[in-house]
């Protein structure tokens, strides 16, 4: 309760006092770092508010969608389709070509197949067939990204060297093992949400801190040259900690503004070097021996 009472004095006195930095002179970095880190995890306590809210709209969907997940993976595989690979060689028991498309639940794939099975084709042939994937006799040709272009990439069936056969039956079994998985891991949905906003609040916080007080080293920088000029001297590492605090204002103003989806931008900068530039310069000159 002490530690809550002394963060919010700091909280309040860091926003309104200016004089209240003086003290500030006679704590340690660390005082300053764990009003921060508190800060900042409070910030996100909100924010995490904000998303546990937007998930409870989405939560009532999750059994449907798992339902219609289920239906499309079992639909997916064709019931008469059977696949065989041996001695380097692709042959099936269907009238080729034979197409295999994505259900629309997983999402499109600009019109194209994903998968067509041609063993009287050829892997150069692979643009014609609208496909993401071919299956020749031979090969099995599939897209692969690289340097910012699609090129075709081949896999040459010689190097399964075990006769490999396919079929419905096969495909649910795997299902009676996967669909179980999935229906445990749904039942789940709100204990791994709680973990990840947890994980949010105070991973985050620790992300957002340091990379605060990397946007400190060049401000403080500007701050203390300013403050050198003025002949308001003080230690590079002083102004440092005062800046620490007065990014109250610049935080709790951009949380606000992102409150309205409204922008801040350069408002945060602009704000900080005020308000930095109010303690400073209103402070005593320092005696130089």
């Amino acid at each position: 309760m002490t530690k809550l009472k002394t963060f919010f004095y700091s909280f309040k006195k860091s926003l309104l006092d200016s004089r209240y930095y003086k003290d500030l002179e006679k704590t340690s970095f660390w005082f300053s770092y764990k009003y921060l880190f508190f800060l900042m995890a409070l910030i996100l306590v909100f924010r995490s508010i904000q998303m546990g809210v937007g998930y409870l709209e989405v939560r009532k969907t999750i059994p449907s969608k798992v339902m219609s997940f289920e239906n499309a993976v079992y639909d997916f595989y064709p019931y008469d389709l059977e696949i065989d690979i041996q001695n380097g060689r692709l042959s099936t028991n269907a009238y080729e070509p034979y197409a295999i498309d994505l259900p629309t639940q997983f999402g499109r794939l600009d019109g194209k197949h994903l998968l067509v099975i041609d063993t009287q084709g050829f892997a150069e042939d692979y643009p014609a067939y609208n496909t993401l994937a071919l299956a020749t006799e031979r090969t099995l040709v599939y897209p692969d990204k690289e340097k910012n272009r699609v090129s075709p990439q081949l896999f040459y069936f010689t190097e399964i060297k075990e006769p490999f056969h396919f079929d419905r039956s096969m495909y649910d079994m795997f299902l009676s093992k996967f669909i179980p998985v999935v229906n445990s891991l749904s039942k789940f949905v709100d204990v791994y949400v709680l973990i990840g906003l947890v994980f949010f609040i105070f991973f985050g916080a620790f992300c957002w801190l340091n990379s605060q007080l990397i946007f400190l080293f060049p401000m403080t920088f500007f701050i203390w040259l300013i403050a050198l000029l003025c002949k308001r001297r003080r230690p590079y590492w002083t102004i440092y900690r005062f800046g620490m605090h007065a990014l109250t204002w610049p935080i709790l103003l951009s949380f606000v503004f992102g409150l309205f989806h409204q922008p801040f931008g350069g408002m945060y900068s602009l704000i900080y070097i005020v308000w930095m530039l109010l303690i400073v310069l209103g402070m005593k000159k320092q005696k130089t021996s």
